[in-house]
This record gives C-alpha cells, structure tokens and sequence, in this order.
C-alpha cells in the first residue's frame, strides 16, 4: 500500500477536485461573461448604434471586435445592423475563454464614459454582475449536487 505525505495527499487531493470543478468553473464563468455582455447590450442606448457597436469583449488584451471609426454624420439606426456581427464576434471569443483568462467587457467609443455616467450604468452593471454570478454559481452547485 502507498504512502503520502501530507503534502502529496493535498497535492493529489487538490489535483483531482480541480479536474473535476474546472468544467463546472468555466461554465459559470463563461455563462457569467456572456450574461454580463447581453444585458449590456440591452442597457446601452441607442440613438445611432455606435454605442452598442462599440461594445467588445478581449480576452487576455485581444479584442474580438473592432468597430469602425464613428461618423459623426451617422443618423438615428445607422449602425444597427452591424452590431449583429459584434455580437457574433464576442460571443465567439467568450467561447474561448479558459480558467485563468482575464475577460474585459467594455466599450471603445470615446463617449461612452458620459453616457454611462447619465444612466447610472456602473452602478447597475456592478449589481447586475453580482446577480449573475450568484445565480449560475448556485446552478452549477445544484447541478454537481454540492
């Protein structure tokens, strides 16, 4: 019969629990990332569409979208229909998400500070993030029975 150390035991131990939680882990994460990105979506106003164009998400510091340069010309709805394609981008590259990857969501229009300041988006979305990640924790614990 083999023996361990303590230190062994906590290694081997600690090595199997983590195989079995790391795709339960990822799950919530990524089913977090792409709540957060959705409700996003639909918490930024529209006028044109470049706000929520410029919406993206980068995995450890590469973006999965870059819009195109804002025209300031741009009338009510112009960019809407290309918000589909960021949409599939980022959703795309949240898929790829891995335990340890940094996830930033954010966006690049140089205007969106003001915006979200008006309609108390920082305030909204930190609650929000916490909802989301209490609910598919607790799904996920329901799910593995612990």
């Amino acid at each position: 019969m083999p023996t361990y150390n303590l230190d062994e035991f906590a290694r081997r131990v600690g090595s199997d629990i983590y195989n079995q939680m790391a795709p339960a882990l990822e799950l919530v994460y990524l089913k977090t990332a792409m709540d957060v990105y959705n409700n996003l979506v639909e918490l930024t106003p529209v006028d044109t569409g470049y706000l929520r164009l410029s919406l993206t998400t980068a995995i450890n510091g590469e973006e999965a979208f870059e819009p195109p340069p804002r025209n300031p010309k741009a009338k009510t709805g112009d960019y809407i229909g290309a918000s589909e394609d960021a949409l599939q981008a980022n959703m795309e590259a949240l898929v790829r998400y891995r335990l340890g990857d940094i996830v930033d969501i954010g966006y690049t229009a140089n205007y969106a500070p003001y915006v979200e300041d008006r309609y108390h988006m920082v305030k909204t979305v930190g609650a929000m993030i916490r909802s989301l990640l209490r609910n598919n924790i607790g799904a996920a614990r329901k799910g593995l029975g612990i």
